[in-house]
């Protein structure tokens, strides 16, 4: 799997959204790109800002990095889910 910051910056590249327009006040434009590169990594909170400034949730970046394979958990509950909504 690639790094997180080379999966964002796809993700970013893919919606056209500039480097500026992600980081806001938050953080530098430079610290972004290094973590893009894979150079350095950011802290928690500022990975929830960025993700929420390119529209996903932290679940939607987790099932792009996984290749779309949803874990054990989250298969059980869709099966949950799609049973329960077949009984409505």
């Amino acid at each position: 799997m690639e790094n997180l910051g080379e999966l964002f910056r796809e993700l970013r590249e893919s919606r056209n959204l500039s480097m500026k327009s992600v980081v806001g006040t938050e953080m530098s434009i430079a610290q972004l790109s290094k973590f893009e590169r894979g150079e350095s990594e950011i802290t928690l909170s500022k990975f929830y800002f960025i993700i929420e400034r390119i529209g996903i949730t932290i679940e939607e970046f987790e099932l792009v990095a996984q290749g779309y394979k949803l874990n054990q958990f989250f298969q059980v509950f869709q099966e949950l889910s799609s049973l329960y909504m077949q009984k409505k």
